[in-house]
């Protein structure tokens, strides 16, 4: 069977994934100079995130990994006012996604549990349980997505 021409749906919650990690990343690496400084002993706080960025660091791999046999290809990020824009190619067609700041700030907090170890089912309702690639035991398999 022909694979499609355009983005599927689970391609796009991947395409999605992979412009909200770098931002969930950088949140974590703030967080953790914040902790390191105000803190007196750091070091639990500071081994739980560095264990939370390293799943998310994973994540990232298999997503790339993910492209490469999808044929997916970001060609653009900007953060703009409104949230952020990604370009990006799927099987030679171009296409766009904008995720707004609203939207990137809950699914952010998200994640940040989730690569924390946080038990998520009972922060968003099962139905969207799918939107993530993570399971509850990491790291992910590229096969899976």
């Amino acid at each position: 069977m022909n694979k499609p021409r355009y983005a599927t749906a689970d391609e796009i919650k991947v395409i999605k994934e992979f412009v909200l990690i770098p931002i969930v990343l950088s949140v974590f690496d703030r967080d953790m100079k914040i902790i390191l400084s105000s803190i007196r002993s750091p070091d639990a706080y500071a081994d739980a995130i560095k264990r939370a960025m390293d799943l998310a660091t994973q994540e990232i791999s298999a997503i790339k990994q993910f492209f490469r046999v999808r044929g997916i290809k970001i060609i653009q990020q900007e953060k703009r006012e409104t949230g952020v824009f990604a370009s990006y190619l799927c099987r030679g067609y171009q296409n766009d996604i904008s995720l707004l700041w609203s939207f990137i700030e809950a699914e952010v907090d998200i994640r940040k549990r989730r690569y924390l170890g946080e038990m998520i089912e009972s922060i968003v309702l099962e139905n969207d349980i799918d939107h993530f690639i993570l399971s509850k035991s990491p790291p992910v398999n590229v096969e899976d997505l």
